[in-house]
């Protein structure tokens, strides 16, 4: 059911056990964040057996903007667990997105295996550097680099959209989600570096420090001047820790880059529209047949009739596979063949060279995401 006013303080209670979390992110979070109408809770006897929130975000899908929302705080209290709660939470939380005409739900998991059963599927990874001084080049020729603040969000945002353009996944941020990250970023004793040229910006990093070191936790530049000028004021640093997507301008920058990287799986995905993603591809020769075990009312076999994305009772098809693997096709992270090969997908020869063409492998990227 949906959460309401008066459930915010017990919310705030059970995300404080579940979660260990601290103030003063919990009270500024729910004072400033936390929204009623984007909530679900599960009672019993009116006490808080369970709860989640939904955070709306627009996500970039093969170039389209679609609804989305990530899934956070997904606790039970402790005399509720062992009864499935969290089960029925997040089936009640994929019915309530459908119906809100969200076309994905994405999360970061705390048990990879458990939302695997729920049809999520990793769909987003991350790589991650872990530097020293010695690692960064030493550059003479470079751009002013300063501190901003979240008034310059928009010069912000301008050099973000650039970054994503050649991305899939991407959520298009707002004001809010800017406001956001600056919250986030000074409660973790940090800000956001820009690249300043011309009154405006040709690169930032977001980052916090702390005892000489410092975590940059997303790094985005339009071209080369800009990253190398981020660079040096890393190299300010004894130790530099760098989250970004999988780029290979940046690793062609890295002294002895041996053992310096390594690749983590971060966002889980799940389609919850099959329609509304599939309308997103010329899918008009196919007919695909999706299983989803969760959620019994999207299983059918979809095609495109009168240039609209149907389910029908259709027993023939093309193309078989459950709602996981759509997922991962639809999103590009997983391609038709790699699927077949894993036995999660049952298609002939020709229909997976079509599958290919339709769904092509991405480059998907989110950052700055709530994490739990």
């Amino acid at each position: 059911m949906q959460a309401q006013n008066n459930d915010k303080e017990s919310v705030k209670e059970l995300w404080a056990y579940a979660f260990d979390e601290q103030e003063p992110f919990l009270s500024e979070f729910f004072d400033n964040f936390w929204k009623a109408e984007d909530a679900l809770v599960i009672k019993e006897d009116s006490k808080l057996a369970g709860a989640l929130l939904m955070i709306p975000y627009c996500v970039s899908l093969n170039s389209s903007p679609v609804m989305s929302a990530y899934i956070v705080g997904v606790s039970v209290a402790s005399e509720f667990r062992g009864r499935k709660f969290s089960k029925k939470l997040m089936r009640e939380c994929l019915i309530e997105q459908k119906n809100r005409n969200m076309a994905l739900s994405l999360l970061i998991p705390f048990n990879y295996e458990f939302y695997n059963k729920l049809g999520y599927r990793m769909c987003y990874t991350l790589d991650i550097y872990e530097l020293t001084q010695d690692n960064l080049p030493y550059i003479e020729d470079i751009s002013p680099v300063k501190r901003v603040q979240v008034c310059d969000y928009k010069k912000l945002n301008s050099v973000y959209n650039d970054f994503c353009r050649d991305k899939n996944g991407y959520i298009i941020r707002t004001k809010d989600d800017w406001e956001y990250i600056f919250f986030e970023q000074k409660l973790s004793g940090g800000g956001i570096f820009a690249v300043e040229n011309d009154n405006s910006f040709s690169g930032y990093a977001s980052f916090s420090e702390k005892n000489g070191e410092i975590f940059v936790r997303e790094l985005v530049y339009k071209d080369n001047n800009s990253l190398l000028s981020l660079l040096s004021e890393f190299k300010k640093y004894k130790k530099i820790k760098i989250r970004t997507v999988s780029d290979k301008l940046l690793l062609k920058q890295i002294l002895n880059p041996k053992n310096v990287l390594k690749t983590i799986p971060t966002v889980m995905a799940r389609v919850t529209d099959i329609e509304k993603v599939l309308s997103l591809y010329d899918i008009s020769d196919l007919k695909i047949k999706i299983k989803d075990d969760l959620i019994e009312e999207n299983c059918g076999t979809y095609e495109k009739i009168d240039n609209k994305i149907l389910k029908t009772n259709n027993k023939s098809f093309d193309v078989c596979l459950d709602i996981g693997s759509f997922t991962e096709l639809a999103l590009g992270f997983s391609s038709a063949d790699e699927l077949l090969f894993s036995n999660r997908l049952s298609a002939d020869e020709k229909t997976i060279e079509k599958l290919i063409k339709i769904f092509p492998k991405q480059n998907n990227y989110i950052n700055h995401i709530m994490e739990e």
